[in-house]
């Protein structure tokens, strides 16, 4: 049982940090995808007029 909870638990705790930085990662990029959008939509528009 002890090896199993040995085996089980940095996993757990692997699995939880790296859906904590997945989440950092999605956080940190939200302005950059609004930027983006702006910049594009900007670019669309001058080429339109």
């Amino acid at each position: 049982m002890t090896f199993l909870l040995l085996i089980t638990l940095p996993l757990f705790y692997a699995a939880i940090w790296i859906g904590f930085g997945v989440q950092l990662v999605a956080q940190a990029t939200v302005p950059v995808k609004i930027v983006t959008a702006v910049a594009v939509t900007d670019v669309v528009l001058a080429v339109a007029m």
